[in-house]
């Protein structure tokens, strides 16, 4: 009876004195509840001396007389779930709790009065000052946490941790203050003064392993007797200490690079832990690549231009990490090398000359996407190169225009233009437009070889068969030496109609077939 005896009479027509007990579970202070009756316990008797504790009937004589009172007094209440985990651990008919069964069995009540304190009064509450009655209610919130096992208890520290991220106020920023009570409970100068306390080492280990992954402790800091070996966490501040850079600027880079969650965008400089390799990688990576806007002032080319470039295939974004949210960004070492590449045998020149165009004139003077000839640039089929003194980079490639026609021209289809066309078959462009669009003569659609536009064509071959099988008037009349007009009536004399409808086309055509060897004037 750590604090006081109690007691019940199992009969109340005998002698009390013959009937009286006490349970051993009543003696265990976290069961303030008899669950056969539903009541709670009351105080009976008190030992001021620790010899007289083991002696139950002496000490409960007294108050025998008025036990009825005693038990008219008590409060009608069901039993929390901390008070039937202890009646049914020590019956051994109580159902695995996991992480509580682990620990001995006043381990597992403090640990449970603890945390549900701290849960319900807040991370600092003084546990030793605490009531019965708050610890009665304390274990059993505590008990409804911790019965879901380490993974629950993993939570409940990570919920103190973050509500206590988000305190602005005081120096103290540590671990040690972050779990508050549970520090004091736990550390291990205790030892010392409480010889049982050696017990909650398994709870010690437990909370400096969450502590060790969960906060920002340099090599050698030490916390709950174990020394930290390695660095494995970083916060926002003391990686902006070890690398120069400026901690709001590393925070958004951090928070970019998926090292840090949105969560943890609320918490001071401080208070924000990461893994430490991720953000040196990070770092490393910000320090040795650049975003779009950059990558064009250090290539020396328009933000489109590098958008293209990019686009393209010419330059490729470094890896990511994989809950990276910035934009994609490029390696320098890769930009230079693609800079060198294209300024490899360029020759310096200190004007642009007639006949040399930079690559932003590449579209516009050759009607070629800049990527088939920057392609063929760094395909080596380009040989005269030349180099803009003073400018950088992509601005100052010059290119010899002519060769570039020469490599990028299409090969040519051989079509003739709807004019060669009609000096071909000696008639005039309405009436050849006419032909064309009656069908007499078949065009094909092919893309220009200079300016890869879609024209339209007539072959040669379809021309020289509309010749072998058709004559104009004006150009019989060159042939027989008289006037079109005189071999319109001629061919009217001899009773030979025009291959087709003047009106339809405009002029007069006959079959070659059709004309005489000689034409009546």
């Amino acid at each position: 009876m750590p604090s006081g005896g109690r007691a019940a009479n199992s009969d109340p027509d005998r002698d009390p004195e013959a009937v009286v007990f006490n349970r051993a579970d009543w003696c265990i202070e976290a069961v303030a509840t008899c669950a056969v009756h539903g009541l709670g316990l009351v105080e009976v008797a008190s030992a001021d001396e620790y010899g007289l504790r083991h002696d139950f009937a002496r000490l409960v004589a007294p108050s025998l007389p008025r036990l009825d009172a005693l038990s008219s007094s008590a409060v009608r209440r069901r039993p929390t779930g901390l008070e039937d985990y202890v009646s049914a651990r020590l019956a051994k008919r109580s159902a695995p709790v996991g992480l509580l069964d682990t620990l001995e069995i006043h381990v597992a009540i403090t640990l449970c009065q603890l945390v549900g304190a701290m849960k319900l009064y807040g991370r600092t509450v003084d546990f030793d000052r605490l009531d019965e009655e708050r610890r009665r209610l304390g274990g059993h919130a505590g008990f409804l946490i911790l019965r879901g096992g380490a993974e629950a208890f993993t939570g409940f520290l990570e919920d103190i941790q973050h509500d206590f991220s988000l305190l602005r106020k005081g120096g103290l920023y540590g671990p040690a203050a972050a779990i508050g009570s549970l520090f004091k409970l736990l550390k291990t100068r205790r030892q010392r003064v409480y010889p049982r306390h050696a017990a909650f080492a398994p709870v010690r280990s437990f909370v400096t392993d969450f502590v060790l992954n969960s906060f920002a402790l340099r090599s050698g800091e030490e916390f709950l007797g174990k020394v930290v070996d390695e660095r494995r966490l970083h916060s926002v501040w003391s990686l902006a200490d070890e690398t120069g850079l400026n901690p709001h600027r590393l925070k958004k880079v951090l928070h970019g690079f998926g090292v840090i969650g949105d969560r943890q965008m609320a918490y001071s400089f401080h208070k924000i832990a990461f893994d430490a390799r991720a953000g040196l990688e990070a770092v490393e990576l910000e320090r040795q690549s650049l975003a779009i806007p950059e990558v064009a002032k250090h290539i020396g080319a328009t933000a489109a231009d590098a958008a293209r470039l990019a686009r393209d295939g010419f330059i490729r974004p470094v890896a990511m990490p994989p809950k990276s949210k910035v934009r994609p960004r490029y390696a320098i070492s890769e930009l230079d090398a693609f800079v060198g590449s294209i300024l490899r045998n360029a020759k310096p020149v200190a004007a642009r000359s007639k006949g040399q165009i930079s690559m932003k004139d590449v579209p516009r003077r050759t009607s070629r996407p800049t990527a088939v000839v920057l392609r063929h640039l760094l395909d080596g089929h380009l040989k005269s190169t030349f180099r803009l003194t003073g400018k950088h980079g992509y601005a100052a490639l010059l290119l010899d225009l002519a060769e570039v026609m020469r490599i990028v021209r299409d090969r040519d289809h051989g079509g003739l233009k709807l004019r060669q066309a009609t000096v071909a078959i000696c008639t005039s462009e309405p009436v050849a437009r006419a032909l064309i669009k009656e069908g007499y003569i078949k065009t094909v659609v092919v893309r220009n070889p200079v300016t890869r536009q879609e024209q339209v064509v007539v072959m040669p071959a379809e021309v020289e068969a509309f010749r072998k099988t058709f004559i104009s008037a004006w150009l019989l009349a060159r042939e027989r030496g008289m006037h079109p007009t005189t071999v319109r009536r001629a061919m009217e004399r001899a009773g030979i109609e025009p291959a087709f409808a003047p009106l339809k086309i405009g002029g007069w055509i006959y079959r070659r077939d059709d004309v005489p060897a000689s034409l009546e004037v």
